[in-house]
Parts: structure tokens; sequence; C-alpha cells
């Protein structure tokens, strides 16, 4: 996208939003009202300092400007990043292929882009965890990413998104340095906007790294955390999740529970019906399901050994 030509305008869409206000020129502090007058009728890209006066008065942000600058629409990027954070997991195979697409499209069209192009590597990630049923499937081109990553000494929110989205497809060493240095970044972020609903999802997910890893101590440590942090942030969806994940946890470490375990996953399962997240639940029902026939296989397997 052309920034220049993406800018072009604003003065006027500044100009809207200031009379859609009801606000005079007079009201606008900070800015001298000829200069301001000048930049609404000339309709010039005003500088940046200029620009956050103007925001500032008008109690809006530089986003909320851009989108209403842009007809009350994401920009093309933004759409396909906002569909990349709406794919739930790795086994959303037509979305992650719709995705993969759009971005290949976008940069024929507009040229490279790092940020979609580190998206549509871990796309592609995605969908060879999905295909091999494995989460270490890092390439040559996902440790380029983290060289990169590595190599910066301040991380901005972006770069803790694109790490949390990564991580999993390396090592356990490699995945445990990512996770330690996202959780220090998301404590300098801590008063971020809407930084809670990050938090609570990238704990679910190192969580469910580890107890498919089978490192339960690690992950019940980790999803307790994504239990608490969920419900301070009121995250019901990845409060539930969390809590499916932690029994599937205790079903394998407490067997005198299990009869209990049974009664709560139900639970959780038709809760999720209740608020209408039937795929989530179905989801989790076959998980569950195949975890039983799992430990049932392996402890008639001991059985038969001793």
């Amino acid at each position: 996208m052309n920034n220049k030509h993406f800018l072009k305008h604003i003065s006027k869409t500044l100009q809207k939003i200031r009379k859609g206000k009801q606000l005079k020129l007079t009201d606008i502090q900070g800015i001298n009202k000829s200069t301001l007058a000048n930049l609404e009728s000339s309709d010039r890209i005003p500088s940046l300092e200029n620009f956050f006066i103007i925001a500032n008065n008008l109690d809006i942000t530089a986003n909320e400007t851009f989108f209403i600058h842009n007809h009350y629409q994401l920009t093309e990027k933004e759409q396909i990043i906002n569909s990349f954070k709406k794919v739930p997991n790795s086994t959303a195979t037509e979305q992650l292929l719709q995705i993969k697409n759009d971005i290949k499209q976008y940069m024929t069209k507009n040229g490279f882009d790092q940020y979609l192009d580190d998206l549509l590597l871990i796309t592609e990630c995605y969908m060879e965890i999905n295909s091999r049923e494995t989460f270490m499937v890092a390439n040559p081109k996902a440790y380029e990413l983290l060289d990169r990553l590595n190599a910066k000494k301040i991380w901005t929110y972006q770069d803790m998104y694109m790490a949390s989205k990564i991580f999993f497809c390396f090592p356990p060493e490699t995945a445990e340095e990512l996770i330690n240095r996202i959780l220090s970044s998301l404590f300098t972020y801590r008063d971020f906007e809407n930084i809670g609903r990050f938090h609570c999802t990238f704990l679910q997910n190192c969580g469910h790294y580890f107890y498919e890893l089978g490192q339960y101590r690690r992950a019940k440590e980790i999803i307790l955390e994504a239990i608490d942090t969920s419900n301070k942030n009121s995250i019901i969806i990845t409060y539930i999740s969390s809590k499916f994940i932690l029994l599937e946890i205790e079903y394998h470490e407490i067997p005198s529970k299990r009869e209990k375990i049974e009664e709560e996953v139900q639970f959780i399962v038709e809760t999720l019906k209740y608020l209408q997240r039937a795929n989530l639940s179905t989801q989790l029902e076959k998980d569950f399901q195949e975890l039983k026939k799992k430990i049932k296989k392996q402890e008639a397997k001991e059985l038969k050994i001793k």
C-alpha cells in the first residue's frame, strides 16, 4: 500500500470528524486556527505533530482515524491480518488456505511485505502441523524468522504476536526461550489496550503445547496461570478451553478422579453448546474420547507386560 496515497485527503477526514462532533476551529487547542483552516481547505497532509494534536482534541486514536478515512473499513492488509487472527487452530484448513492465497495475491499486487510474508510462513507451518500431526515443523524460513526476532533488543506487540504464533514449531528448549521472552515483554505491555485477551490465549497455547509433549508438570503450571488470567480478564472461552486442558492433564495423573473428570468434561461440552460454540464443543468431545482410548490402550499394554 502506498502510504502517501492512503493519507491523501486525511485533512478532509479530520475536518469531517471535527464538524461531526460540532467543534469549531477555535475549539481545537494547541494548533493555530489559521494553520488548521489552511490544512482543511488545501487538503494537505498534516505534519505528524499536528495530526496528533488534532486527533487528541477530537478524542480519537490514529487507528480509528484511519478506519474512518478508509470509509469505515479495514485496509486490505488489515483484513488479511484480521482473518488470520480469527483462525481457531491448525485444523482450520480451508481458512488457512484462503489466507495463504490472499497474502500471495496481495504481495503480487502491492509488492513484498515482511509482516505478511511472516504470516504466510506461519500459515504454512500450521498446515504442516495439521498434515503431519506434530508440532515441530520448523523449516529454514522459520529459523530465519527466529533469528530476526532474537536479534531485536526490544520487542513490539507485533514481535510478541509473531513469536506467540511460531514458538511451538521449534524444539522445547527453543520454545521455552521464546515463551520466557514473550512473558517478559507481556509484563512490559501489561497496560496496553486489549493485551489481556492476547495474554490468555498465549498461556493456553503454551499449556497445550507442553501437554502434547507429555510434559504435564510444566503444562499444568502454565494452564493454571491461563485459567487465572482468563478469569481476571473475563475471557470465558479461553477460560473453558484451559479448564479442559487441565482436566486432560489430571485424567493422566490422577486415575482415582477419572469418573469425576468425565462429568466435568461433559459439563464443559454442554456449556459450549449453550454458548453456541458447537464446533469447539464437538472438537473437545472428540479429543477427550481419543484421550480415553489412548490411556485405555496404554494401560492394557502395561498390564500385559506385568
